[in-house]
């Protein structure tokens, strides 16, 4: 079996950690329906303490994203 690497550059613009509303805003999306997507470990979040606002991993959102197959 042949392994293939891909590398995954993310835009410039693309920053690596967002907020739920941002995050929402960039895909079209709702805060309610990204919070619900985070609920099922759909969209990664960066480690919390306490109670802190959830920070989407937008990097890691990337990698798994590119990395499905379809």
């Amino acid at each position: 079996m042949t392994e293939v690497i891909v590398h995954i550059h993310m835009p410039k613009d693309e920053p690596q950690t967002l907020e739920i509303d941002e995050f929402a805003r960039r895909r079209g999306s709702t805060p309610r329906a990204v919070k619900e997507a985070i609920r099922k470990g759909e969209i990664p979040i960066m480690p919390k303490k306490g109670r802190e606002k959830p920070i989407i991993n937008n990097a890691l959102y990337w990698v798994i994203c590119l990395s499905q197959r379809y």
